[in-house]
């Protein structure tokens, strides 16, 4: 496969070699903007890292609170095994119906949703696991619009397990909602009345449209997300999503956080790619997920292939509202450099990628993943034909390219994909002119919108 040649022709690149580092974007740049990347990925470090060692204490307190829940609910599980109902399948009896392996113990509150799916515009497929309940709830607008009782149906997948003293059980079922209706989530009733613990953010490409600010936190230059603290970013992007949520379809706001950014220089890896600070990210993913968004993680794999960074972004990945996007412009083979010419991804590593997201979600029984390709020339993508996401993965093609309206126009027109997959598209706020309109956005319906 080409990129596992790639990788060893490029290891004998010098790393001491000084370049100057890609701006963000294509291959016609102006001068005032091929700074030095790597400054620019080096301020970002440290401004992430200023605040890093009271994030670290902070994760080192939940990991140390986590691991003596877990020790204590082993005991507890051992102490009450002895004597316990056993599971008849027969007639569905069982003490606990409870998820197969232990499930995630986020608080008493939770629920775990194996399956989000729209069957037709107006109903979703909905199963998964809640806690100490003899039903949860689907939320619509923040309205609720149905009542699930647990069931036993699922008895393949049924496990007498409990823990922490929790027994999680089962649902699955068919829901109908009005058409159209975004904002969906599923909880379990609270003790209080009219008081819902939603889980988490239900992302359906098919039904919302997501609104999304992109680039490296602190690094105005690489996009605007970059340009303030967090709670900024969101303000602007709230208020940029606001004409967008006159349309038809629900807005879920989004933060891409280019994880991986492409360099002109080899770097000590030869690999032509440098890493954000993790705990910066983290800082963006706690900001959106505040307020019910979405994280996108990108990366620009330089001379690394997807898989060779991917797998250390697994701590994201499992997170049910951390999504994930590729950028086949930054994809060099041997001997070619970020910014000298544009690069491309072959469906098959694409697919790879996908296989191995959909592992994850399989793993800790997520809701499907979003994967973000950006694409804006006709063979970026090789082999487009070839793309085949798996059923835990919405694919979205976006077209990312730069200009006047009726050249973006043209191009997304052109690489348009058909169902299953989706449209993606993107708006630079300093190389569009004019920048389009939200009405002229709207007449292309893509699922996916960003702005840089």
């Amino acid at each position: 496969m080409k990129h596992r040649a790639r990788r060893q022709a490029g290891q004998g690149i010098p790393v001491d070699v000084i370049a100057r580092v890609a701006a963000v974007s294509h291959i016609e740049r102006e001068a005032v903007e091929r700074q030095d990347r790597a400054v620019v990925v080096e301020r970002a470090r440290a401004r992430n890292e200023a605040a890093g060692p009271d994030w670290q204490v902070k994760r080192t307190l939940i990991f140390a609170a986590a691991a003596f829940v877990v020790m204590m609910a082993v005991v507890l599980r051992d102490a009450a095994s002895e004597g316990s109902e056993p599971f008849d399948e027969t007639t569905g009896t069982l003490p606990a119906f409870v998820a197969d392996g232990p499930p995630r113990h986020d608080g008493p509150d939770e629920v775990i949703l194996e399956r989000f799916e729209r069957v037709d515009d107006a109903t979703i497929r909905i199963a998964g696991w809640a806690a100490e309940t003899d039903r949860i709830e689907v939320l619509a607008e923040g309205q609720v619009v149905a009542t699930v009782p647990i069931t036993v149906e699922r008895l393949d997948t049924a496990l007498e397990h409990g823990l922490g003293g929790t027994a999680f059980v089962g649902f699955d079922a068919e829901v109908e909602v009005q058409a159209g209706s975004g904002s969906i989530c599923v909880a379990r009733p609270d003790q209080l009345p009219g008081v819902h613990a939603c889980d988490r953010p239900m992302l359906d490409m098919a039904s919302q449209r997501v609104i999304a600010f992109y680039g490296v936190p602190y690094a105005p230059r690489l996009g605007t997300l970059g340009d303030g603290e967090p709670e900024e970013v969101l303000a602007r992007l709230d208020a940029q999503a606001e004409p967008f949520r006159s349309d038809r379809r629900p807005v879920m706001l989004a933060f891409e956080v280019i994880a991986t950014v492409a360099q002109a220089s080899p770097g000590s890896d030869g690999n032509y790619s440098a890493s954000i600070a993790k705990d910066g990210i983290w800082t963006f993913v706690d900001t959106i997920r505040a307020v019910g968004g979405i994280m996108v993680i990108d990366f620009q794999t330089g001379r690394d292939t997807y898989l060779d960074q991917v797998p250390d972004y697994v701590d994201f990945l499992s997170q049910p509202d951390v999504h994930i996007a590729l950028d086949p412009e930054w994809d060099m083979e041997a001997g070619e450099v970020p910014n000298e010419v544009i690069g491309s991804s072959d469906a098959e590593e694409i697919n790879e990628v996908m296989e191995f997201v959909a592992d994850i979600v399989r793993e800790h029984r997520l809701p499907r993943k979003v994967m973000v390709v950006h694409n804006f020339t006709d063979g970026m993508i090789a082999n487009r034909d070839l793309l085949a996401p798996p059923p835990e993965i919405d694919l979205v093609i976006h077209m990312d390219g730069h200009g006047p309206p009726q050249n973006k126009i043209g191009v997304y027109d052109r690489l348009a994909a058909n169902p299953p997959i989706y449209n993606g598209f993107k708006l630079f706020y300093q190389r569009d002119f004019p920048l389009m309109t939200t009405e002229a956005v709207l007449a292309l319906d893509p699922g996916f919108v960003s702005f840089q």
